[in-house]
């Protein structure tokens, strides 16, 4: 058994949670998730990304997961935000078949895609990939991460609010890696599996806990309280929160301008990330390739510069 010890873990941006804050909303959405989707009568939840990779490391480990009942498949589809033609997709859906047929991969009864969607580009290609394979009539839904709600650009069946989701998307250790069209071709980038486990604490820790959970509270563990560090930034920010004082004062200027100059941060993987100057949010590394789609920036709902073209 793992000893529970402190995490030397880059958190990002400052906001009003600690690393305890974000392994406790993991654990607990996990459990509601897997839940939720069992009562559905699905069979398979699909794990399409990096995006949910944490939530199902946690789900795997739970006393709740059973594979026999509602089993989770790991399968890599990045798309990167990119549309592709109609007949670029049948290409790419032809490609993803003879990888999933090479791993031998069975989706049974019910599938569940799970996934953080904005634009939606994503999800509904890997869908559409599953329906190329298995055939257009299999029963799909598709399930929702995302930090806050109505961000989503398409109709889900479900979303599920977790502030922290961007971090586990975005700024920690990747468990699953990038798989694109492009390299649909190549069998051996297929990686069903989670990466990186013996080398990520954060991961170790997560594991530990959900192994616990519901039966141990999560801010009762000496992980939670070894990393549970409430700093100056931190207490002030709750204070902030409490408060409720969201007026972001900007000048006339900057109210005019249809831009606005963002921070720039790299997250763990060396991957640049903006964080608006105004309400503090921070975007996944897809707001910087594509600065025009609003979508893939998550601001407070009341943010002046929601609407506006980050622009270095």
């Amino acid at each position: 058994m793992p000893v529970p010890h402190k995490l030397n873990i880059n958190l990002g941006h400052i906001t009003d949670q600690t690393l305890g804050d974000n392994v406790k909303e993991l654990i607990e959405n996990a459990h509601m998730i897997y839940n939720y989707i069992l009562g559905l009568g699905c069979r398979t939840i699909v794990c399409g990304g990096q995006s949910p990779s944490y939530y199902c490391l946690a789900m795997m480990n739970m006393k709740i997961y059973n594979p026999e009942v509602l089993n989770i498949v790991i399968l890599p589809h990045s798309k990167g935000g990119d549309r592709a033609s109609y007949c670029q997709q049948y290409n790419d859906n032809q490609l993803y078949s003879q990888r999933l047929k090479e791993k031998n991969i069975k989706l049974q009864g019910k599938i569940a895609i799970i996934d953080g969607v904005q634009s939606g580009v994503g999800i509904i290609a890997l869908e559409s990939a599953l329906k190329h394979c298995y055939g257009k009539n299999i029963n799909v839904i598709k399930i929702a991460i995302n930090s806050c709600e109505g961000i989503s650009e398409i109709n889900v069946y479900k979303e599920f609010v977790s502030r922290s989701a961007p971090k586990f998307s975005d700024v920690f250790m990747r468990l699953i890696p990038h798989y694109y069209p492009r390299q649909f071709h190549n069998s051996e980038k297929f990686i069903t599996n989670f990466i990186g486990l013996e080398d990520n604490p954060l991961a170790e820790m997560v594991i530990d806990l959900a192994k616990q959970y519901p039966e141990h509270r999560v801010e009762d563990s000496d992980w939670f309280k070894l990393n549970n560090e409430i700093t100056l930034e931190i207490e002030a920010e709750r204070q902030y929160e409490k408060l409720n004082r969201r007026d972001f004062t900007i000048t006339q200027e900057q109210a005019e301008s249809p831009y606005y100059t963002p921070i720039i941060v790299m997250n763990q993987n060396n991957q640049k990330n903006y964080i608006c100057p105004v309400c503090n949010s921070r975007s996944g590394t897809l707001a910087v390739l594509y600065p025009t789609q609003f979508s893939y920036f998550s601001h407070h709902s009341r943010c002046p510069n929601a609407l506006k073209i980050p622009m270095e």
